[in-house]
């Protein structure tokens, strides 16, 4: 059985082009014992109107879809910013903030999806969070 659940949430819902929208996840331990979760138990993905918003080599690396001519990051250049790492015993919760620019190219105004998946310390399934949304809107010197 699962020993963590998970929910995310945009910090903004909308975020002005060249601007950095947040994701924020957060796992909960359900279980009744300590759980550990690592960097290499997260995923996020962002789509646009009609497929997978454009990705980083940084996401691409992150999720093995490397593309030909990708030349792979050394580990200290994939640590991502704000990471909070509480200590992981029954009851308590994680919080992880996702830069989504770091991950994807949002520079076309317009509405986006997310969701995170999050690797079960117990079961070893990759957990989804429902899908939420914001929008990318144009910045006042584009209009």
């Amino acid at each position: 059985s699962d020993a963590a659940s998970a929910l995310l949430k945009m910090q903004t819902e909308q975020v002005q082009v060249g601007q950095t929208p947040w994701a924020i996840l957060t796992v909960y331990n359900i279980s009744d014992h300590p759980v550990s979760i690592g960097d290499s138990m997260y995923r996020m993905y962002v789509y646009g109107k009609d497929r997978e918003a454009p990705t980083t080599l940084v996401q691409r690396q992150f999720t093995g879809r490397p593309r030909p001519g990708d030349v792979p990051l050394r580990s200290d250049d994939m640590v991502g910013p704000a990471i909070v790492w509480p200590e992981g015993y029954a009851g308590d919760s994680f919080v992880r903030k996702f830069e989504l620019t770091y991950l994807y190219d949002l520079s076309a105004p317009g509405g986006y999806t997310a969701y995170a998946e999050v690797m079960d310390p117990s079961s070893h399934r990759w957990l989804r969070t429902k899908t939420v949304t914001f929008e990318m809107t144009a910045s006042a010197s584009a209009q």
